[in-house]
């Protein structure tokens, strides 16, 4: 069971938007595109938090105890290890396109 659903999470993600957008300067969006070190930030955010709920909490003695708790444990270290595979490769492609090969 997902904590929103696809219409919820979009709603959410352009109320972001849209408080990002009040809170900073026209033209905002350039130094957080794939290539930019704002997007490296994602990338790395990702990877460090994925590893520490790797460490916190998939190798943790309760969850290793209790089948369930270990699935969530390792579908949440999943869910940010892809989210930073993606974002690093549409970092590399960004680099690419702007010339960092």
């Amino acid at each position: 069971m997902e904590l929103f659903d696809r219409e919820e999470r979009e709603n959410a993600r352009q109320r972001a938007w849209g408080e990002i957008a009040e809170q900073n300067d026209s033209g905002w969006e350039a130094q957080w595109v794939p290539g930019t070190m704002g997007f490296h930030e994602l990338c790395d955010r990702s990877m460090v938090l994925s590893g520490q709920v790797f460490d916190l909490l998939v190798e943790h003695p309760a969850a290793v105890l209790d089948p369930e708790l270990y699935a969530l444990a390792h579908a949440a270290h999943n869910a940010l290890w892809q989210l930073h595979r993606a974002a690093s490769i549409k970092c590399v492609g960004g680099e690419k396109q702007r010339g960092h090969e």
